[in-house]
This record gives structure tokens, sequence and C-alpha cells, in this order.
């Protein structure tokens, strides 16, 4: 009877069959995280298992937080590889345990096939010591099974994001101050981000005719970017269109009469903006672009000249840091 024990040895080994994990890394994603996610789906992870899963992280490949790149082979050849993109290092072991569990029950499926096959009642004849290579059964792997979906496939995910920047406007006099913005930066080709901002500027004093005017500016901002590019893993280019409405103060200093005016300010424009990742959710902004402004106000000094007029085109530049919400 010892060849039924070892049948029924064999049938239970196969009931639970386990996946050896090597993580190239463990910060993001470790292996205790990684055994709990596939003990919930009824796999597990074992690491004298013949079925081995070689994972590579990469963290912060932009769009999305956490990329896995899976390869391995299982005792009965080699399991196709695949990669999976998640929003977070919880989802990629999530997805990961799950890619354990579908590995266990692939290498499962060819013994539990064999189990069906009512077993012969008459136990197999010893070969002699001298014929054992050649009597010996050969062993046919069976073709490689598709892998199935474990998660979302490399989509490109839309994140939210907040920046401060500090404003220059060369080439004239003119504003210079900060803008707070936030937005949704997706990483597909068309449609890379839309933003929304408020600005403010320092008080620019422009002299002339005797006298001179304080000016400050206070702008809201909306931006929308329909085209964008990759040039490389850390580094975003991209082609955007801006309106801004606000206000103009203008108030006069030194002057026998002294007067302060707030005028509407509207203003519209495109540039380029480039995005460099600092780190995980951290980012680095460098844009330029022309403004044109579409209300050109003249304040004047009383019994003067014209103390200031907003020219017809302005160069808008502005340098910002931000991050990405989780």
């Amino acid at each position: 009877m010892a060849w039924l024990a070892l049948i029924r040895a064999e049938a239970a080994h196969a009931a639970n069959v386990g996946v050896a994990v090597e993580l190239d890394e463990q910060h993001c994603v470790t292996l205790d995280a990684v055994r709990a996610a596939a003990a919930l789906r009824g796999g597990h992870v074992d690491a004298d298992s013949p079925v081995r899963l070689r994972v590579h992280v990469r963290e912060a490949e932009p769009p999305s937080a956490v990329t896995l790149v899976i390869t391995g082979e299982g005792a009965h050849g080699a399991i196709e590889a695949r990669t999976i993109v998640a929003d977070s290092c919880a989802e990629a072991a999530s997805a990961l345990g799950l890619v354990v569990t579908v590995a266990g029950e692939d290498e499962q499926a060819p013994v539990e096939a064999s189990r069906a096959e009512p077993p012969s009642l008459t136990p197999p004849a010893r070969p002699s010591q001298g014929t054992a290579r050649e009597s010996s059964p050969t062993h046919t792997a069976p073709p490689v099974r598709p892998s199935r979906a474990t998660a979302r496939e490399t989509t490109p995910a839309t994140k939210l994001y907040a920046a401060l920047g500090l404003v220059a406007t060369p080439l004239y006099v003119g504003p210079t101050g900060a803008r707070l913005s936030g937005g949704l930066a997706s990483g597909r080709v068309f449609f890379p981000w839309a933003e929304l901002g408020v600005g403010a500027t320092m008080p620019r004093t422009v002299v002339g005719g005797g006298a001179s005017v304080s000016l400050t500016w206070l702008t809201a901002r909306a931006a929308l970017a329909p085209l964008g590019a990759s040039l490389g893993d850390h580094v975003f280019v991209s082609a955007y269109m801006m309106f801004d409405a606000g206000a103009l103060l203008a108030s006069g200093e030194g002057a026998p009469a002294v007067y302060s005016r707030w005028r509407p300010w509207l203003e519209a424009g495109a540039g380029a903006r480039m995005r460099a990742l600092l780190g995980a959710w951290s980012f680095m902004d460098w844009q330029v672009g022309p403004a044109l402004p579409l209300l050109r106000d003249e304040f004047y000094y009383v019994h003067g000249g014209t103390a200031y007029k907003a020219p017809a085109v302005r160069l808008d530049a502005a340098l910002s840091i931000g991050a990405y919400f989780p």
C-alpha cells in the first residue's frame, strides 16, 4: 500500500500549490504584504516552491505611482511576462497577491487532471538497475497557459496636484509675484493637464512725468494643455493655452493730487511647460509664453503725462514646485 500513500501525499500537496516570490527591493511592496494578499485569495508564498516569480518594482514612473514587471517559471514551463501599473503600494501588493494565487492555480491544474484518472490497482513495476534510464518515461511539459488579467494593465492614471510658483515678467515693467495653482495631470498624449490658479504681484513703481505710480496685479488663471510628450521617465513637456482675469490697481505717488483706481485685467496667451519629477510625488515646472492683454487702460498723472499703459504683448514666465496627491 506504499504506492497508494504516495498518491495521497501528492494529491494533498497539489491541493495548495505555493509560489516563490523574489522582489528586487522591498521599500514599497514588501514580501509580508504580498503573502497576506495571497492568503486572502487562497494562495500562499513558499520560498521552496519550484514555481518562481521575479518582480521588478519601479516607483514613481509617471504618471502612476508603482509599476510591477513580473517574469518567472513554473514546474511545467515559463510563465508569461506581464506589467502591472498600480496607483499605490497597497494596490500593487494586492495585485501581486492575485498573481501569486493565479500562478498557483495554473500549476495545480495539470495535477488535478491526473487525479481525475482512476489509479491502476497494480503498483508500477520497479525497473531493473541496469535499464533505469531507458525504461523511465519521458516527461513532456504541457503548453504554457495564457496568463489571466490580474490588474489594470499599463493604463495612464489621472492625478491631482498642487504647485506654488514664482512669476516673473521680463522685458518690460510688469508683475513679479507668486501664483498658487492646482489641477489634473494625465499620462495620455492628448489632454495631459488642466489647471486653475490665483496670483498676486508685488507693487511695481513706474517713474514718469515728475511723479510715480505704484501698480499691483491680482489675477485668476485657467490653463489647458491639449498636447504633451515624454522625454524619458521623469521629464514631460507640453503646450498650453491660458486665460487670466483679475484687477489692476494703480495708485499715484509724489503728486499733488493722488488717486487710486482699480481696473479690470483680462489677457489670453499660450506657452510651453516642462515638468521634471523630483521624487515619488514631487516635481518642478518651468513655463514661458507670450500673453496678450485684452484691456489696456492708460493711467495719467493729474496735470501730467501718461503714467502707465500695458504693452500689446508681454512675456509670462514662471518657476514652480509642487506635489501630486496620493
